[in-house]
């Protein structure tokens, strides 16, 4: 965990990391070696971030606020397909009409930093509750998430 985290420090500094391109055949072709960048400062950040939180688990009292809290994210944790599924069907199809007419009457900055996380927090407890709901419903359950909730 210490050697991914300095790595991924050292890349930041470095100003290796770059926010992640589209994806697309020019890209691969003519950049190949930022596609593997990408990848090994993605992979760097992901084992930072995973060992940060075991040791944060590790540390926090079993009969504390923090702990209920974070075995209720690990609980929400277990729901992350069918919160993709509802939070994808919601933001493109529902909150898509919306957008432009917001875009109108706002900066950009406001939209970056306050809106977008708020939108971002409410679809996704609106998500997860709905996945709970829907989960209950055996036909909803096949055809939404597979059939991977019981």
């Amino acid at each position: 965990m210490s050697m991914s985290l300095l790595l991924f420090i050292l890349v930041i500094y470095i100003g290796m990391a770059q926010p992640v391109q589209q994806i697309t055949s020019e890209v691969i072709f003519t950049h190949p070696l930022d596609l593997v960048r990408q990848f090994f400062v993605g992979i760097a950040g992901s084992i930072s971030m995973i060992g940060i939180i075991y040791y944060i688990c590790r540390k926090t009292p079993v009969n504390s606020t923090f702990y209920k809290i974070l075995t209720w994210l690990g609980t929400v944790g277990r729901y992350t397909l069918g919160i993709y599924v509802v939070q994808t069907l919601l933001l493109e199809r529902l909150f898509y009409t919306i957008c432009p007419k917001i875009n109108h009457f706002t900066s950009y900055t406001l939209i970056d930093f306050v809106f977008t996380p708020i939108v971002g927090i409410v679809f996704s407890f609106l998500s997860y509750y709905t996945v709970l709901f829907l989960k209950k419903n055996r036909y909803m359950n096949l055809l939404l998430f597979g059939g991977s909730y019981k």
